[in-house]
């Protein structure tokens, strides 16, 4: 793994935005590196390169792999990349596409999924709010996430 991509998932793994000039720098570099071909097939891989691929997919807004990531939100129910793939659907997605989505991921997994956490922060990112939903305590991390995507 080339250090640029230990850098980027250093940040994403936690959502731990800790120096965002230098991060926002590795990204840009690092998107341009990632071709379709490359990304199709880090989409193959483990989570760490579903994670890079997701977050390049989004930072270049590639929408033509968007069916897919939506499709691999409902396949693969726990491991880090689900970030990557609510990231790619908070920003690509519209208002409502997106509520409905994750709220759809949370009736058929929220016994079972490890990674509600994600979904509670992205509805709250959406000011999405329903009595029967519990949110996730503490800092919306995801929330920086969101504001520096939707910078670019």
């Amino acid at each position: 793994m080339l250090i640029i991509e230990q850098d980027i998932l250093r940040c994403l793994t936690n959502f731990n935005l800790f120096n965002p000039d230098d991060f926002r720098r590795d990204v840009e570099i690092y998107s341009i590196m990632m071709t379709n071909n490359k990304i199709s097939n880090y989409l193959k891989e483990g989570w760490r390169e579903k994670l890079l691929a997701t977050f390049c997919i989004v930072f270049n807004r590639k929408v033509e792999f968007l069916n897919l990531i939506i499709d691999m939100l409902f396949a693969e129910v726990d491991g880090k990349q689900i970030k990557g793939y609510i990231l790619a659907v908070l920003v690509m997605k519209d208002k409502d596409e997106s509520i409905e989505l994750f709220t759809r991921y949370l009736r058929e997994y929220q016994d079972i999924s490890m990674e509600n956490k994600w979904i509670f922060q992205a509805l709250e990112c959406l000011e999405y709010r329903r009595a029967d939903i519990k949110w996730a305590e503490g800092e919306n991390k995801m929330n920086n996430y969101l504001k520096f995507l939707r910078a670019k």
